[in-house]
Protein backbone atom coordinates (compact mmCIF):
# COMPACT_ATOMS: atom_id res chain seq x y z
CA UNK A 1 0.00 0.00 0.00
CA UNK A 2 1.68 3.12 -0.90
CA UNK A 3 -0.44 5.35 0.34
CA UNK A 4 -2.88 5.25 3.15
CA UNK A 5 -4.33 7.03 6.49
CA UNK A 6 -5.42 5.82 10.03
CA UNK A 7 -8.54 6.91 11.27
CA UNK A 8 -10.06 5.46 14.41
CA UNK A 9 -8.37 1.77 14.09
CA UNK A 10 -9.25 1.55 10.44
CA UNK A 11 -6.33 1.98 8.06
CA UNK A 12 -7.72 3.77 4.53
CA UNK A 13 -6.44 3.66 0.90
CA UNK A 14 -5.98 6.92 0.04
CA UNK A 15 -6.38 7.64 -4.31
CA UNK A 16 -3.80 9.40 -6.28
CA UNK A 17 -2.65 12.41 -4.56
CA UNK A 18 -1.51 15.95 -6.22
CA UNK A 19 1.78 17.13 -4.59
CA UNK A 20 3.18 20.83 -4.84
CA UNK A 21 6.29 21.23 -3.79
CA UNK A 22 8.80 24.53 -4.37
CA UNK A 23 11.88 24.27 -6.23
CA UNK A 24 14.71 21.80 -5.34
CA UNK A 25 16.85 24.55 -4.09
CA UNK A 26 13.84 25.68 -1.33
CA UNK A 27 13.04 21.65 -0.69
CA UNK A 28 13.11 21.87 3.29
CA UNK A 29 12.80 25.58 3.46
CA UNK A 30 8.92 26.09 2.48
CA UNK A 31 5.89 24.04 2.56
CA UNK A 32 4.73 21.43 0.72
CA UNK A 33 0.84 20.78 -0.28
CA UNK A 34 -0.72 17.69 -0.25
CA UNK A 35 -4.20 17.40 -2.21
CA UNK A 36 -6.06 14.53 -3.84
CA UNK A 37 -6.11 14.54 -7.10
CA UNK A 38 -10.18 15.60 -8.74
CA UNK A 39 -10.16 12.62 -10.93
CA UNK A 40 -10.08 9.86 -7.47
CA UNK A 41 -12.27 11.48 -5.00
CA UNK A 42 -14.99 9.23 -3.85
CA UNK A 43 -16.91 9.22 -1.10
CA UNK A 44 -15.11 5.80 0.27
CA UNK A 45 -11.72 7.09 0.16
CA UNK A 46 -10.46 10.35 2.14
CA UNK A 47 -10.03 13.43 1.17
CA UNK A 48 -6.99 15.25 1.89
CA UNK A 49 -6.06 18.79 2.16
CA UNK A 50 -2.81 19.11 4.04
CA UNK A 51 0.27 21.29 4.50
CA UNK A 52 3.95 19.63 5.51
CA UNK A 53 6.39 22.03 6.67
CA UNK A 54 9.91 20.11 6.39
CA UNK A 55 11.89 20.65 9.63
CA UNK A 56 15.20 18.41 8.50
CA UNK A 57 15.49 15.34 6.02
CA UNK A 58 17.54 12.59 4.97
CA UNK A 59 19.06 13.11 1.74
CA UNK A 60 20.48 11.40 -1.07
CA UNK A 61 21.89 13.11 -4.31
CA UNK A 62 23.85 11.01 -7.26
CA UNK A 63 24.87 12.20 -10.74
CA UNK A 64 26.81 9.05 -11.84
CA UNK A 65 26.24 9.68 -15.99
CA UNK A 66 24.24 6.58 -16.51
CA UNK A 67 22.45 6.75 -13.29
CA UNK A 68 20.74 9.78 -11.31
CA UNK A 69 18.79 9.87 -8.54
CA UNK A 70 17.24 12.49 -5.82
CA UNK A 71 15.82 11.44 -2.52
CA UNK A 72 14.77 13.84 0.08
CA UNK A 73 13.00 11.69 3.24
CA UNK A 74 12.08 14.80 5.15
CA UNK A 75 10.18 15.17 8.54
CA UNK A 76 8.33 17.88 9.87
CA UNK A 77 4.50 19.15 10.80
CA UNK A 78 1.22 18.22 9.21
CA UNK A 79 -1.58 21.09 8.79
CA UNK A 80 -5.08 21.11 7.10
CA UNK A 81 -7.98 18.65 6.68
CA UNK A 82 -8.98 15.10 5.75
CA UNK A 83 -12.35 14.42 4.71
CA UNK A 84 -14.08 11.19 5.44
CA UNK A 85 -17.70 10.29 5.47
CA UNK A 86 -18.95 13.33 6.05
CA UNK A 87 -16.18 13.97 9.05
CA UNK A 88 -14.03 16.57 8.56
CA UNK A 89 -10.69 16.19 10.79
CA UNK A 90 -8.45 18.95 11.45
CA UNK A 91 -5.32 18.26 11.77
CA UNK A 92 -2.51 21.06 13.26
CA UNK A 93 1.26 20.03 14.20
CA UNK A 94 0.53 16.25 13.07
CA UNK A 95 4.34 15.45 13.75
CA UNK A 96 5.05 12.91 9.99
CA UNK A 97 6.92 12.49 7.25
CA UNK A 98 7.21 12.66 3.37
CA UNK A 99 9.08 11.94 0.75
CA UNK A 100 10.49 13.07 -2.82
CA UNK A 101 12.24 10.56 -4.94
CA UNK A 102 13.24 10.90 -8.32
CA UNK A 103 15.80 8.14 -10.49
CA UNK A 104 16.93 7.69 -14.27
CA UNK A 105 18.65 4.50 -15.12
Amino acid sequence: MESAIWIENHIYTIGKLTWELPEPENLLKHEWKILSAPETVNPNMPKINLSFQPWGALEEHINAIIVQADFVQAFGTYHGTIELSNITYRIEDGFGVAENHFSKW
